[in-house]
């Protein structure tokens, strides 16, 4: 799971529950 949203989150996705709050991952 951390594998995808990782990669997810490389690929800059706008997610419905995470866009909320991290628009982008605090690591990228």
């Amino acid at each position: 799971q951390l594998t995808k949203l990782h990669q997810l989150a490389m690929q800059h996705i706008p997610l419905p529950s995470l866009g909320q709050s991290n628009p982008t991952f605090p690591g990228t």
